[in-house]
Protein backbone atom coordinates (compact mmCIF):
# COMPACT_ATOMS: atom_id res chain seq x y z
CA UNK A 1 0.00 0.00 0.00
CA UNK A 2 1.51 3.45 -0.77
CA UNK A 3 2.48 5.84 1.90
CA UNK A 4 -0.12 8.78 2.74
CA UNK A 5 0.78 12.35 0.56
CA UNK A 6 1.53 13.96 4.04
CA UNK A 7 4.16 11.27 4.86
CA UNK A 8 5.92 11.49 1.68
CA UNK A 9 5.96 15.23 1.91
CA UNK A 10 7.43 15.16 5.01
CA UNK A 11 10.36 12.29 4.64
CA UNK A 12 10.95 14.59 1.12
CA UNK A 13 10.83 17.67 3.63
CA UNK A 14 13.17 16.27 6.09
CA UNK A 15 15.96 14.76 3.69
CA UNK A 16 15.90 18.44 2.41
CA UNK A 17 16.31 19.85 5.38
CA UNK A 18 19.41 17.60 5.93
CA UNK A 19 21.02 18.82 2.68
CA UNK A 20 20.54 22.35 4.11
CA UNK A 21 22.35 20.98 7.89
CA UNK A 22 25.18 19.16 5.75
CA UNK A 23 25.99 22.24 3.31
CA UNK A 24 26.50 24.53 6.19
CA UNK A 25 28.58 22.00 8.08
CA UNK A 26 30.68 22.02 4.90
CA UNK A 27 30.45 25.72 4.96
CA UNK A 28 31.65 25.97 8.44
CA UNK A 29 34.37 23.65 7.84
CA UNK A 30 35.65 26.21 5.60
CA UNK A 31 35.63 28.85 7.56
CA UNK A 32 37.45 27.48 10.63
CA UNK A 33 39.83 26.75 8.26
CA UNK A 34 40.51 30.14 7.34
CA UNK A 35 42.66 31.83 9.78
CA UNK A 36 46.66 30.87 8.66
CA UNK A 37 45.91 30.34 5.10
CA UNK A 38 47.38 32.15 2.76
CA UNK A 39 46.02 34.48 0.17
CA UNK A 40 45.45 32.29 -2.64
CA UNK A 41 44.02 29.16 -0.22
CA UNK A 42 41.88 31.87 0.74
CA UNK A 43 40.94 33.01 -2.15
CA UNK A 44 40.30 29.68 -3.79
CA UNK A 45 38.01 28.43 -0.66
CA UNK A 46 36.13 31.75 -1.00
CA UNK A 47 35.55 30.39 -4.76
CA UNK A 48 34.09 27.14 -2.82
CA UNK A 49 32.38 29.02 -0.26
CA UNK A 50 30.51 30.66 -2.90
CA UNK A 51 29.01 27.87 -4.83
CA UNK A 52 28.56 26.21 -1.27
CA UNK A 53 26.26 29.20 -0.75
CA UNK A 54 24.20 29.07 -4.21
CA UNK A 55 23.77 25.40 -3.26
CA UNK A 56 22.19 26.17 0.49
CA UNK A 57 20.23 29.00 -1.44
CA UNK A 58 18.81 26.66 -3.57
CA UNK A 59 18.28 23.68 -0.88
CA UNK A 60 16.66 26.50 1.20
CA UNK A 61 13.96 27.66 -1.28
CA UNK A 62 13.06 23.66 -1.66
CA UNK A 63 13.01 23.19 2.04
CA UNK A 64 10.68 26.42 2.37
CA UNK A 65 8.49 25.24 -0.86
CA UNK A 66 7.89 21.79 0.92
CA UNK A 67 7.36 23.17 4.31
CA UNK A 68 4.36 24.90 2.45
CA UNK A 69 3.30 21.51 0.38
CA UNK A 70 3.19 19.89 3.92
CA UNK A 71 1.75 22.30 5.65
CA UNK A 72 -1.19 22.12 3.04
CA UNK A 73 -1.43 18.99 3.38
CA UNK A 74 -2.17 19.10 7.18
CA UNK A 75 -5.00 20.81 6.18
CA UNK A 76 -6.69 18.79 3.70
CA UNK A 77 -6.11 15.87 6.19
CA UNK A 78 -7.52 17.97 9.06
CA UNK A 79 -10.27 18.93 6.58
CA UNK A 80 -10.78 15.40 5.26
CA UNK A 81 -11.18 14.21 9.18
CA UNK A 82 -13.97 17.21 10.00
CA UNK A 83 -15.97 15.93 7.35
CA UNK A 84 -15.26 11.57 8.26
CA UNK A 85 -15.88 13.18 11.78
CA UNK A 86 -19.33 15.06 10.60
CA UNK A 87 -20.57 12.07 8.66
CA UNK A 88 -19.85 9.55 11.22
CA UNK A 89 -21.66 11.90 13.88
CA UNK A 90 -24.96 12.60 11.24
CA UNK A 91 -24.86 8.39 11.24
CA UNK A 92 -24.66 7.90 14.74
CA UNK A 93 -27.59 10.20 15.26
CA UNK A 94 -29.77 8.41 12.66
CA UNK A 95 -28.64 4.82 14.51
CA UNK A 96 -29.78 6.44 17.55
CA UNK A 97 -33.03 8.04 16.79
CA UNK A 98 -34.32 4.79 14.83
CA UNK A 99 -33.22 2.00 17.62
CA UNK A 100 -34.48 4.61 20.11
CA UNK A 101 -31.42 4.21 21.97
Amino acid sequence: MDEPKIVRIRKTLQESMNEENRIREEMNKIIETMPGKTQEEKIAEANVFEKFALLLDEASKNTSKLKTEWLEAIRSAQDEYKKTEGAYSDTLKEFKEKTGM
